[in-house]
C-alpha cells in the first residue's frame, strides 16, 4: 500500500489459496475464485472462516497482495464497510 497511491477497492480481483498448509502444497490444493470487487474479495478472505485458507494472494490489475497486506486492506479507514 504505503506511497503507490490509493487502492481501488471497486477494481475486480482473483483470489488464490491453498488448503493446505504444506509449504509444496499437494496436487489439487490451490483453490481458485474471482470477485466482481477487490472490497468482496478482501471481505470474503477475512470474514468467511467456513474453511481455512493458507497461503492468500488476491490479485487485481494494479497490484497483488498476500498475507498481512489482505488485513491492512480490511482494516484501513479507506476499506468500505457495507457488503
Amino acid at each position: 500500500m504505503g506511497s503507490a497511491g490509493p487502492v481501488d477497492f471497486t477494481d475486480e480481483a482473483d483470489l488464490f489459496w491453498s488448503s493446505s498448509a504444506r509449504r509444496r502444497p499437494a496436487k489439487g490444493a490451490m483453490r481458485f475464485r474471482s470477485f466482481p470487487s477487490l472490497a468482496e474479495a478482501v471481505r470474503f478472505v477475512v470474514t468467511d472462516k467456513s474453511e481455512t485458507r493458507h497461503q492468500c494472494a488476491i490479485d487485481t490489475s494494479a497490484k497483488r497482495y498476500e498475507g498481512v497486506e489482505i488485513e491492512a486492506l480490511y482494516n484501513s479507514p479507506d476499506f468500505p464497510r457495507e457488503a
